[in-house]
């Protein structure tokens, strides 16, 4: 008597956007880990993620696969960014069906934005089997200062939420509006099975918010495959402290400028170079790095945008990476990346950056938004003579082993 054959595990991946549109670490994230299910014998893996209007519409439809069969593209116009809510009649519709094509056993979604959170409650109504999973990637549902918990306009960082606290932030919106919020939110937020972040900073800021602390689990996210190839040799020439990545304020771009300045006026041996640009900035801010490095400091290097790809390679050619934001970050992927090149690191002494940089030997942390400190460390680093700067060790991520356990575990949990 033959054994009865498993039935395969059915897993809905979802994003906000996808890696082919914009390269976020959210969507990038969530695509290798759609990849790597994919790739597991006994499941059957499926791609949704939201259009944000990058991609050419199909008249009359509202989800499209333009990639193939297991993926999936949706529209999502009239998204309300104060509620992260979508009412489109079509896009709940075309999702419910969805839904029941394809008969998930799980949904995992590694964001609502644009996409709107009721698709939590779509998922119980049209998926009642399926387990509904949530990997937090900032904190969007707490602030609406685009989930970046810092005061506004004078980008002070806040600890906590309250009707009154964000009222002083957005007058615009009454302290009764920042309440109601909450409530529409934590709505949906009630239909979620368990809860994944990437850093237990991020987890126990959304306890404190009122989140079930037993629904958590702190699980770093995937990375996808790289070829680091054969590092070449050591250049000469003064140390070199490197930022990669979008260049905002509160990536500390302006903490980099005078950090710079700074090197300069102490004669060191030592240059900041800037990889990334500023195209998705407002107005006002590109306006302002454009004149910056029009007459840039001596010691300030714009190297310029870059392909994901070119990252690792881009990182071996400086010293050591600088995380400089003013926020709390979560887990920024800049830090596994430069682990990857075999970089230390020199990162705010905040958050989701402190807590990730512990476990990196070598690595330093400086106050947050302080360009002396920041200065100090690069000057303390390029002191050291190469052969005594460690190189973070690579941060291995989840097997997709333990993913499928996390998915056992949310299937075990009372709802």
């Amino acid at each position: 008597m033959s054994a009865p054959v498993a039935r395969e595990r059915r897993v809905l991946v979802v994003s906000h956007t996808h890696p082919r549109l914009t390269r976020g670490g959210a969507e990038i994230a969530a695509y290798e880990q759609f990849r790597r299910l994919k790739e597991t014998p006994g499941v059957r893996a499926f791609f949704l993620s939201g259009n944000a209007g990058w991609h050419a519409r199909r008249t009359g439809v509202v989800i499209q696969r333009p990639w193939g069969e297991d993926e999936f593209l949706a529209e999502a116009p009239g998204y309300d960014h104060f509620r992260h809510a979508n009412p489109s009649p079509a896009l709940a519709r075309e999702f419910g069906e969805l839904l029941e094509e394809l008969r998930p056993d799980v949904v995992h979604v590694h964001h609502y934005l644009g996409l709107g959170v009721e698709l939590f409650q779509a998922v119980r109504r049209h998926a009642p089997g399926a387990r509904l999973v949530l990997t937090l990637h900032e904190f969007l549902l707490i602030c609406n200062h685009f989930g970046q918990m810092v005061t506004r306009p004078d980008l002070v960082l806040c600890t906590h939420a309250s009707p009154q606290r964000c009222n002083r932030c957005y007058p615009e919106h009454e302290p009764r509006a920042f309440f109601l919020r909450e409530l529409w939110l934590k709505r949906f937020l009630a239909e979620v099975d368990l809860f994944i972040a990437p850093s237990r900073f991020l987890m126990e800021r959304h306890v404190a918010w009122g989140l079930p602390r037993e629904r958590f689990r702190v699980m770093e996210n995937h990375l996808p495959p790289h070829d680091p190839g054969p590092e070449a040799p050591r250049r000469s020439g003064p140390f070199r402290a490197g930022f990669f990545g979008q260049m905002s304020r509160l990536k500390g771009i302006d903490v980099l400028v005078r950090a710079a300045e700074l090197l300069e006026e102490r004669g060191a041996d030592a240059v900041i170079e800037l990889h990334g640009s500023a195209e998705n900035q407002p107005t006002s801010f590109r306006e302002h790095v454009a004149k910056v490095l029009a007459t840039p400091p001596r010691r300030l290097i714009h190297r310029g945008p870059y392909r994901n790809a070119e990252v690792t390679e881009l990182m071996r050619g400086v010293d050591a990476v600088i995380v400089p934001s003013i926020w709390w970050e979560n887990s920024p992927l800049i830090i596994r990346e430069a682990a990857r090149a075999g970089r230390p690191l020199i990162g705010s002494g905040i958050g989701g950056i402190a807590e990730k940089l512990e476990e990196l030997p070598g690595s330093m942390t400086f106050r947050a938004g302080d360009a002396l400190d920041l200065a100090d460390r690069i000057m303390e680093m390029a002191a050291l003579p190469p052969e005594a700067r460690t190189p973070a060790p690579e941060m291995e991520g989840p097997g997709i082993e333990t993913l499928l356990a996390l998915y056992d575990e949310a299937a075990a949990l009372p709802r």
